[in-house]
């Protein structure tokens, strides 16, 4: 039988899968009835106080896509987005190292650094190639 306490880690970490699930299916389109950043805020600082490290990276994720869609800021995207790798690498997690990776290379081809973009590019497809998931 689980503890209270642990009930309750439970159904937080369930809602910041969802927070941050919604996020993640809503990163192309900036628009509409959402308060994109205030819904990854609040996944990011509920992950970051259970120690919840997939959500936090989740939530890091979704905050550079939206950093870089929403606010036009480069640096602070990619600096997000690298400190979710970084998390996702700790987790060995693949498919979102990925992601990860996918996600900056995106932004690295809007930027005009192609290069990057396409390094970036061909290693996520060697962490998708390499991950049964």
């Amino acid at each position: 039988m689980q503890s209270a306490g642990e009930q309750t880690r439970e159904k937080k970490i369930r809602a910041i899968d969802a927070m941050n699930l919604k996020i993640w299916h809503l990163r192309g389109v900036p628009s509409g009835n959402h308060d994109h950043m205030g819904i990854v805020v609040q996944a990011h600082s509920m992950a970051l106080e259970i120690g919840y490290d997939f959500g936090i990276a989740q939530a890091l994720l979704n905050s550079g896509m939206g950093t870089f869609i929403i606010k036009n800021n480069f640096p602070l995207a990619f600096e997000q987005l690298q400190e979710a790798l970084e998390l996702f690498k700790t987790l060995n997690d693949k498919k979102w190292m990925a992601n990860a990776m996918l996600t900056i290379s995106i932004i690295n081809n809007s930027a005009g650094n192609r290069e990057a973009a396409l390094y970036n590019a061909l290693k996520a497809f060697n962490y998708y190639g390499s991950s049964p998931d």
